[in-house]
């Protein structure tokens, strides 16, 4: 009986020519790590550290392509978003972050010939936390988020929003949870519309498909409308593959503080495909999703 197995990739948030007026998903950590530098007679500047960044997050990416390129054969890469930074929350809307994907899909394709499927994150299309008027500090700069132009951008360089795609005996469906987050009735006309669509897309394949594997970026942006849709048709649903936590720290800290996500968790059986740094270092992994001729599927975690 053949095996499918596919490689999970997430949070890779590859960058390689960061710079303080583009990075500001960072602030107000950098600002206060460049004075806590100062009162310390550190030279921890801000240049200095996105430039440290910059080389981590090639690091890490490659280290995990060249491990898991000892574990394969795969079938397919499965990505569950944030490949590459962006810029200034916005997506990919410059010039730097094409050529970062180009080099992120170039030190792919120097290890793997595969079939890609991209489910679509923050990083690549856009986001917004605007947490701050309810917790009294910016996470970011509270500047970016979804538009037209990044939503072009995203489906011209990596795909689009929302897809189903049968590969052996699986079916991936990729979601965008930015649609879900990030679009409400203050947004473009064309955005809303893309978010009704997304809605019924879902709703169409879970009428219709069984063995599904949702794959989405953030697991947590998910309303209560389609977290109810889900959970009614947990028999068509094999899994759901999300990024967004990056390790089993994050995730169990997710588990424990956020109540919707943790009910989810108990309802569906969840894969987090493991960020290639982890948490500031913490739980430094991949996954390999095994999916059987009769849609058994298992998962094998490779730490890093």
């Amino acid at each position: 009986m053949k095996t499918y197995r596919f490689l999970l990739i997430a949070d890779v948030l590859l960058s390689t020519m960061s710079r303080p007026e583009q990075e500001r998903w960072f602030p107000p950590q950098l600002p206060f790590i460049e004075k806590l530098g100062r009162l310390l007679r550190r030279d921890w500047n801000q240049k200095r550290l996105l430039a440290w960044f910059d080389r981590r997050s090639q690091e890490t990416y490659q280290a995990m392509l060249e491990v898991a390129s000892r574990k394969g054969p795969f079938d397919a890469i499965i990505g569950a978003g944030n490949y590459t930074i962006g810029t200034n929350e916005s997506g990919m809307i410059t010039p730097e972050c094409i050529e970062q994907w180009e080099y992120f899909i170039y030190y792919l394709g120097k290890y793997f010939q595969l079939v890609l499927l991209w489910a679509i994150g923050g990083h690549d299309a856009g986001y917004r936390y605007m947490v701050k008027a309810r917790v009294g500090f910016a996470i970011g700069s509270e500047m970016g988020g979804m538009s037209e132009e990044s939503i072009n951008m995203v489906e011209k360089h990596i795909g689009p929003l929302f897809q189903a795609k049968k590969i052996g005996s699986a079916t991936f469906v990729t979601i965008s949870t930015n649609l879900i987050k990030n679009v409400n009735d203050n947004s473009a006309d064309s955005l809303q519309r893309l978010k009704l669509q997304q809605e019924e897309f879902l709703k169409d394949i879970l009428r219709t498909q069984t063995g599904v594997f949702l794959v989405m970026h953030d697991a947590t942006a998910l309303p209560r409308e389609m977290r109810n849709l889900i959970i009614q048709n947990r028999s068509k649903i094999n899994a759901i593959i999300h990024g967004h936590n990056h390790s089993w720290l994050f995730r169990w800290i997710t588990i424990l503080t956020y109540p919707p996500y943790t009910r989810l968790c108990l309802k569906v059986p969840m894969i987090l495909a493991d960020a290639p740094w982890g948490s500031f270092g913490i739980g430094k992994a991949f996954k390999v999703l095994e999916v059987d001729e009769e849609g058994s599927w298992t998962t094998k975690r490779y730490p890093l």
